[in-house]
């Protein structure tokens, strides 16, 4: 049995994940490159932005495909199966935050994509690369309608971490951010429950489709 690795872009992530097999937090190309030789598949893990309106935070996104520019990469449909079988067509990968709830509307109607992170792109790329099966799952923690605060927007550092100085001073000159902070922070342990409970089903079943 060949583990699968996990490429995350937080700690937060990192830790739901870790008793299944290798983590590369950090989400880039670097990240998912540091997986190899140590696993069979790559699979994008965390939380999404959303993208369709009728989806909300929780919603776990196990997409068929993911969308880099106007392609679309079909993901392994054993990883898929074992995740419990699709839950959406598309997932749109991207290089830099979709923080303005206007920007996601537009990306909806342009690209049809349930939701959009921006780790999918570096484990596609990685994995066509050296001929590994990828798949996706991830949670919607911001959904279509919602902008996220400058704030969130700048509070992790390049490993994933918080920077709870930074939040500190920020919300100290711009307390008014606050409100859509602590929204964000349920919404994403929605996220982080609707991811569990796949992960879950996934270790009652003993699944991992990689095998020598």
């Amino acid at each position: 049995m060949t583990p699968v690795g996990f490429v995350v872009g937080l700690e937060a992530e990192a830790k739901l994940v870790r008793d299944l097999g290798p983590v590369a937090i950090g989400g880039n190309e670097g990240a998912a490159r540091s997986l190899l030789g140590r696993v069979g598949a790559l699979v994008s893990f965390g939380l999404a932005g959303g993208l369709h309106p009728r989806l909300l935070p929780g919603y776990v996104l196990v997409p068929k495909a993911v969308r880099i520019g106007r392609e679309d990469f079909a993901c392994d449909p054993s990883l898929v199966a074992a995740f419990g079988g699709s839950t959406c067509d598309s997932i749109l990968a991207v290089d830099g935050v979709v923080a303005s709830s206007t920007r996601k509307t537009t990306l909806f109607q342009v690209t049809g994509a349930a939701g959009v992170d921006m780790e999918s792109a570096a484990v596609v790329k990685v994995a066509r690369e050296n001929h590994l099966p990828f798949a996706v799952l991830r949670a919607i923690c911001d959904p279509h309608d919602r902008s996220l605060p400058p704030v969130a927007q700048h509070a992790l550092d390049e490993h994933g971490q918080i920077r709870f100085k930074f939040i500190l001073r920020s919300l100290a000159e711009h307390p008014w951010e606050i409100v859509d902070l602590v929204k964000l922070a349920r919404d994403a342990h929605k996220a982080r429950q609707g991811l569990m409970e796949v992960l879950k089903n996934w270790r009652k079943r003993g699944a991992n489709p990689c095998r020598n």
